[in-house]
């Protein structure tokens, strides 16, 4: 039998240079790799890690006995770049960091993981942070002024076109890095932050969501977008609910560690538990309530976004549907039919009432009853 082989490329993705881990769809490797805090990039089609010599050895150590690492492409001196790629400016070449601070930077990632933060936040930030104190070429932390982050604001992250989330992740991460790590509680007036963009979520209508669960032959595919719609999940709470988190005699689902690290409960809807039944008989699952083809093992969240993409196609809906729209129809719906924001805001586990009240923007509940002046026109 052949190994497996991840082939490792250097890249400058939105603007950080990183490690890319390049493999057929292998659920292991995959495991391996989120585990130690690699993200993925759509853009790339692969796995990445911030480039750094320590991460090469670490890749090594992961995978060792695992997979076989292909290195080849390392030794080339071409860069493969996303902002090249969309015709945006040159990246800019920054110099290494120092010993010193790249150990401040080992603390600051493992301070992190010590407080539960998720492993794409602990990536993104360590990048963040890099990026800054490279582009700085290593200054003493204690040194840093509000001058050093108003030139890497204008010398690096406007010169690189990155978008404005991207942008707040920076901010965000150098906040956290120097109050935490250098002890600078740095004035929020000092981190100027980019203008929000204001983007209303996209939602399909309930002829739309119907017309995808009637495209889904399979049951237990058929089952994951009913349950994400009829429960307003998050992909990631649905492939870690487990059997037991789901009351039958109080007629209730309990939603474990979800964004936050916070619980809730939601209630178990009448229409799903119908078809629950049918499905635990049918597929017997032994701990998630779905799970992969090895038994006791939660399902692939890009198995999900694979099953309602596909789904929407054979309906005929021309547009880039993700599980995440089922969650947004779900609570506009719920506004729609008059549901007081305050529950949706429970249901849907939202912090902030104002998360929420977004969906008031796009519920026509109210809106479909306003004429316009030139209805009364005789035209």
């Amino acid at each position: 039998m052949l190994p497996k082989t991840i082939v490792l490329q250097r890249a400058v993705h939105r603007g950080l240079e990183v490690l890319l881990l390049r493999f057929s769809y292998d659920r292991e490797l995959i495991n391996i790799a989120k585990k130690n805090g690699a993200c993925y990039s759509k853009t790339f089609n692969a796995w990445y890690v911030p480039a750094s010599k320590a991460n090469l050895h670490l890749m090594f150590k992961i995978f060792k006995g695992k997979a076989w690492l292909d290195i080849d492409d390392l030794k080339k001196k071409k860069v493969r770049n996303t902002e090249q790629q969309k015709g945006s400016k040159k990246t800019i070449e920054l110099p290494q960091l120092s010993e010193s601070l790249h150990a401040d930077i080992k603390r600051f990632q493992a301070w992190m993981e010590h407080r539960h933060y998720s492993p794409r936040t602990v990536s993104v930030y360590t990048m963040c942070v890099q990026q800054f104190l490279r582009f700085h070429d290593s200054p003493k932390p204690t040194e840093i002024v509000k001058k050093h982050l108003i030139d890497f604001n204008q010398g690096y992250i406007i010169q690189q076109g990155l978008s404005t989330s991207y942008q707040n992740q920076f901010v965000n991460a150098l906040k956290l890095y120097l109050r935490e790590m250098c002890g600078l509680p740095i004035p929020e007036e000092d981190l100027e932050r980019p203008r929000k963009e204001k983007k209303l979520p996209n939602v399909l209508c309930k002829e739309e969501v119907q017309a995808i669960f009637r495209a889904v032959p399979n049951m237990k595919h058929r089952f994951i977008l009913q349950m994400i719609y009829a429960c307003g999940l998050r992909i990631g709470e649905l492939t870690r609910l487990q059997i037991a988190d789901i009351d039958r005699n109080r007629k209730a689902i309990h939603i474990r560690r979800s964004k936050g690290y916070k619980d809730r409960y939601i209630p178990l809807p009448e229409s799903i538990e119908k078809i629950l039944t049918h499905y635990l008989n049918l597929y017997a699952p032994k701990t998630y309530l779905v799970e992969g083809q090895q038994l006791g093992l939660p399902y692939s969240p890009k198995s999900v976004q694979s099953i309602i993409k596909r789904a929407a196609f054979k309906a005929g809906i021309h547009k880039p549907v993700t599980p995440h729209w089922s969650r947004h129809s779900y609570a506009t719906h719920l506004m729609d039919s008059g549901t007081d924001t305050r529950y949706i805001q429970i249901l849907l586990g939202h912090q902030s009432i104002k998360t929420t009240e977004i969906y008031t923007h796009v519920s026509n509940s109210q809106l479909r009853h306003i004429n316009s002046p030139m209805d009364d026109m005789d035209i």
